[in-house]
């Protein structure tokens, strides 16, 4: 398998990283936090041009014949409050009522956006993602 590696710009529009590295892997998903923990951000940071205020790491886990990822994470450099994050806009881009307790919502962003909660005063009950986070250029259903 292959873990990745990414370093993104909270400001920029696309989903694009500043820089990447893959490395290889046999230990499976569990393998992915150590890798986090363990690989050196500093040359990807380098290379992207970034202060740890301004990017976050998107780490991914892709097992050997498989084409998505099994298992991915984002890493924060900086403490919340110092991260410089832009003014964006989430929009909701389509709602489909699955059932009376289950909708599926298509959203994105102008840039990325931290902490995004969706909530809906129809359909009761809880999104599957309470919060979470949404890479600009990308669309999360």
């Amino acid at each position: 398998g292959e873990v990745r590696v990414a370093v993104h710009r909270w400001r920029d529009v696309s989903s694009a990283p500043a820089a990447s590295a893959a490395l290889p892997i046999n230990n499976g998903p569990r393998a992915t936090s150590f890798v986090a923990a363990a690989f050196p951000i500093a040359p990807l940071l380098a290379d992207s041009g970034c202060e740890r205020t301004d990017c976050y790491v998107a780490v991914s886990f892709t097992p050997t014949g498989r084409q998505t990822p099994l298992a991915s994470s984002h890493l924060w450099l900086s403490p919340f409050r110092y991260a410089e994050l832009p003014r964006t806009t989430v929009s909701i881009d389509s709602v489909s009522t699955l059932a009376p307790d289950r909708a599926l919502v298509s959203v994105s962003a102008t840039a990325t956006a931290a902490f995004v909660v969706l909530e809906s005063m129809d359909v009761l009950g809880a999104f599957d993602d309470g919060g979470f986070l949404l890479p600009a250029g990308e669309t999360l259903s």
